[in-house]
């Protein structure tokens, strides 16, 4: 299913088999139900009230069968309703994970990941209700109603109109609560999302509450904002409530008068006893459906606003992926960026007119001041962002040109805020694809990781830790160094890879440059002197502009220059 375009009937197409089985089953239970009172008429009329105990036996023994029928084709129904609504979660969980997967990365740096997984876990739950049993046995009902009015026409209209009566006052109660229960679920929605947020931020910044004190205060704004969903929560079980009080009023009101109507009729020999007691189970078989109907507003008051906002998640944009060389690789990796002009939303332009060429196999650094563009170039690069101006090329090829898979495919990329997964460490090199055993220890020791044992690496359980949080930084980085290393892609980018290593480490780097990678494109965000003085071309971010040089010492002497120049200012 295309998870844009996600519907009522796009969840319910791949089920019409199993939803027609089960309408059947109801139409054939609403028959069985209106025999049921029939049955019991006669044992009344035909048995008690003559003392023909066959007849009593006969016909309350027909209740019988017919109560069982009816109970086996419910069970039957429960049985493919149940795997109908476990397939449709499954589906909106799908839906949702692969539209993540193809969202631009922009949606997640504006977006709490605890606020996320909050709110598709909500909606999911909400929306699943579609096809929960309350749902299913107001159709189910349906049915039951048609029968239900033959049966009380048959019998006596007049206490047939009573009945009626009844049914423009039930609505207009269930809009109310309906139209209440949507407000207060939007407000819950609304508030759940809000603390979920303020909750992730919370936990993220825990060293620092620690640190300076301020735990009263989160505290105090942990208060403030539970107090808000649980007065929301209390009032929507208030809703309920109210509404379940409204319902068993009105209906004990109409039983009564059935009754009191029903006892007039049979005294004037105009009603059976027989007739009444039937009466009054079709009268049931009505008013109940008639409730359970009506209220299926009432319930989806809690969905829509849930369906609203899923919809509203699947419509973000997401990254297109083909290009019109379609899974072609380009002939060589030069890199080249032509007049590239870039600025993030409602911001000037953080690159203009940028100009700068990388060679297959050159070994480039890139550096310029904190927040001057370094990561934003990395980042069009790789495709997580698109210029404004301009035009990227790799041999040639303008990228908008590759396909994203296969451009991605040829970069490695290894940041300085490392990711590993909750698995082993050799699951986190090789990203669970198969690598002989080999070629996995030369990049364990290429990357000094030769401190874990063969053992450790295979480890799975506790060694690694929810994002890495059990390694120290400087393992990180040699995991996520040794994942570029084994994947032997043709450009390798190092995002401030070494911040966290050793000496040592950082020795192993350059032999890497000179050897491994001796006919790799390497592009390296660094300030490191060692690992710059090993560099081949420099490109040094200015101004919004990139200057290039070709030697170490050309950039340290425009540096020197520079700040000769910024201290005679001052």
């Amino acid at each position: 299913m295309e998870v844009r375009n996600i519907n009522i009937r796009a969840l319910i197409k791949p089920h019409i088999f199993k939803l027609s089985i089960i309408f059947l089953c109801m139409i054939i239970s609403s028959i069985v139900n209106l025999l049921i009172p029939l049955a019991n008429k006669h044992m009344m009329d035909d048995g008690l009230l003559k003392n023909h105990f066959q007849n009593v036996v006969m016909y309350s023994g027909l209740a019988f069968l017919l109560v069982f029928c009816d109970k086996m084709f419910n069970v039957i129904q429960e049985k493919l309703r149940t795997r109908i609504s476990a397939k449709i979660k499954f589906t909106l969980h799908e839906s949702a994970l692969n539209h993540l997967l193809r969202l631009k990365i922009d949606y997640f740096n504006e977006t709490n990941q605890t606020q996320l997984l909050n709110n598709l876990t909500t909606d999911i739950s909400n929306i699943s209700r579609i096809f929960d049993k309350s749902l299913l046995f107001a159709l189910s009902q349906l049915f039951g109603l048609i029968g239900g009015f033959i049966g009380l026409f048959l019998i006596n209209f007049k206490l047939a109109i009573i009945v009626l009566c009844f049914i423009p006052v039930k609505y207009v109660l269930v809009r109310v609560f309906s139209n209440h229960k949507k407000k207060r679920v939007n407000e819950y929605i609304e508030k759940s999302s809000d603390y979920a947020d303020w909750f992730a931020d919370t936990v993220e910044g825990i060293k620092e509450i620690k640190l300076f004190g301020i735990s009263k205060i989160k505290k105090a704004e942990f208060t403030e904002k539970q107090s808000h969903i649980v007065e929301t929560e209390r009032k929507l079980m208030l809703w309920d409530t109210w509404n379940l009080f409204s319902e068993t009023v009105l209906m004990e009101l109409l039983i009564m008068l059935t009754y009191i109507a029903g006892a007039n009729l049979v005294f004037h020999l105009a009603l059976s006893i027989g007739d009444l007691f039937a009466f009054a189970t079709y009268s049931t078989y009505v008013t109940a459906p008639i409730s359970t109907l009506l209220n299926v507003n009432y319930l989806f008051a809690g969905i829509s606003p849930s369906f609203k906002r899923f919809r509203s998640f699947l419509s973000f944009e997401v990254e297109q992926s083909a290009g019109n060389l379609g899974h072609c690789e380009p002939a060589n990796q030069e890199i080249k960026f032509e007049n590239i002009s870039f600025a993030y939303k409602d911001r000037e332009n953080l690159l203009q007119n940028v100009n700068f060429s990388i060679k297959e196999g050159e070994k480039v650094a890139l550096i310029g001041d904190n927040g001057c563009g370094k990561s934003t170039i990395l980042n069009l690069l790789v495709g997580f962002s698109k210029p404004d101006k301009g035009k990227i090329t790799i041999g040639g090829v303008d990228i908008e040109e590759i396909d994203l898979d296969v451009r991605r495919s040829l970069i490695s990329l290894v940041s300085q805020q490392v990711h590993l997964f909750n698995t082993s460490i050799k699951n986190n090199i090789t990203l669970f694809k198969e690598y002989n055993d080999s070629l996995i220890e030369n990049v364990v020791k290429d990357t000094s990781l030769l401190g874990f044992s063969s053992d450790q690496l295979e480890i799975n359980d506790g060694l690694v830790g929810q994002g890495g949080k059990k390694l120290s930084g400087g393992q990180k980085q040699k995991v996520a160094l040794a994942r570029a290393l084994i994947m032997e892609r043709k450009i390798l980018i190092l995002d401030e890879a070494t911040s966290n290593m050793d000496v040592e480490s950082e020795h192993n780097i350059i032999h890497l440059f000179k050897h491994r990678l001796k006919s790799t494109t390497v592009l390296v965000v660094t300030h490191n002197p060692e690992i710059l003085k090993n560099m081949d071309k420099f490109l040094l971010i200015n101004n919004k502009q990139v200057i290039t040089f070709d030697s170490y010492a050309s950039m340290k002497s425009y540096l020197d220059h520079q700040q000769s120049e910024l201290m005679i200012t001052k």
